[in-house]
């Protein structure tokens, strides 16, 4: 029998198989998924910390949540499926508002809501945010990094509709001023 885990540090999946926990995982920690399978996410977890994806796939499932979660990073290369979930990922809005950031890809429609924030690549880290399904834009900030002059800048590719019903566009220049 498996009980409650306590997270008040980072705690680390080094699975590179498809495992799944089935008791919350509370506490003020974080989470990373840094092995190749795909951690599965069955319960509503209430950690505070962030959520990492930096390596393989994290999974949440229908009666899964992290809507707990301070930040969730999707690294380059990862995987965020969150399409069992009805109508998507939410990010929260009540304090501590939630981040999703990254350069990794989301599986499943995303929504952002007043005090959120949706940053593709990392505060400073130009890269492209891939959300395979719908992205509905409730508000919240929207935080691009661009490069001087040499066409890089920060993406978001949405492979289903995108709703813009409101938000803040952020704009930083990396590298020295913009031309």
């Amino acid at each position: 029998n498996a009980v409650g885990i306590v997270d008040n540090a980072t705690l680390g999946f080094g699975n590179n198989i498809t495992v799944g926990y089935p008791n919350v995982i509370s506490g003020y920690g974080g989470l990373v998924q840094f092995g190749t399978g795909n951690l599965i996410i069955p319960t509503n977890e209430t950690y505070s910390g962030n959520t990492v994806v930096s390596n393989g796939t994290l999974t949440v499932t229908a009666s899964g949540s992290i809507s707990n979660t301070a930040a969730i990073v999707v690294r380059a290369g990862t995987l965020l499926d969150v399409s069992a979930l009805g109508g998507g990922l939410t990010l929260r809005s009540a304090a501590p508002s939630e981040v999703l950031a990254g350069s990794g890809t989301v599986n499943g429609s995303v929504t952002t809501a007043v005090g959120t924030t949706l940053s593709p690549g990392t505060n400073g880290v130009i890269g492209t945010l891939t959300i395979n399904n719908d992205l509905t834009l409730g508000g919240g900030n929207l935080v691009f990094d661009v490069g001087n002059g040499n066409g890089n800048g920060d993406r978001i590719n949405v492979g289903g509709t995108l709703t813009e019903n409101g938000g803040t566009v952020i704009i930083n220049v990396t590298g020295g001023t913009l031309n």
